[in-house]
């Protein structure tokens, strides 16, 4: 960032070219917030747990335990994940509001207000469905049309 630096009679500081001075700011840069956690029971957000109302961020990676469930609500989205499963959530690089999230193992179901809001991205190999399955399910909101 670049400010101009002047006493208070408009005259620059003694030693500064043109009154000049090149200034950082060393606080880190904010998270991108993507939602809001609405339900949560048996899930752990990057390590450690998470409740409703918690805020959603740039990267968080979600994982239910047995006879867990997490319900996010982001821009124009819904997300449930079931029990024993693991997502991570990231804003889409595009420019736009838009999310994608990455399951690597269990169920996502999710329903959108348009369908480019949401991009789903799974890592599992089809050779790993004999340890592991992954599912996706799209849920309809009729709003009225």
């Amino acid at each position: 960032m670049l400010s101009r630096e002047v006493w208070s009679d408009g005259s620059p500081f003694p030693g500064h070219r043109d009154g000049h001075v090149l200034a950082w700011s060393s606080a880190p840069a904010r998270p991108t917030v993507l939602g809001v956690v609405v339900e949560a029971n048996r899930v752990h957000v990057n390590g450690g747990t998470v409740s409703a109302g918690a805020m959603v961020y740039e990267g968080d990676h979600f994982a239910t335990e047995p006879g867990g469930m997490l319900l996010l609500r982001g821009e124009g989205a819904m997300l449930r994940l079931t029990e024993d499963s693991a997502v991570i959530v990231r804003s889409r690089t595009n420019g736009a509001q838009d999310a994608e999230a990455e399951l690597s193992e269990g169920t996502l179901v999710f329903s959108a207000a348009r369908p480019a809001a949401l991009e789903i991205v799974v890592r599992i190999a089809i050779g790993a469905a004999a340890a592991g399955t992954a599912a996706i399910l799209y849920e309809h909101q009729n709003h009225g049309h």
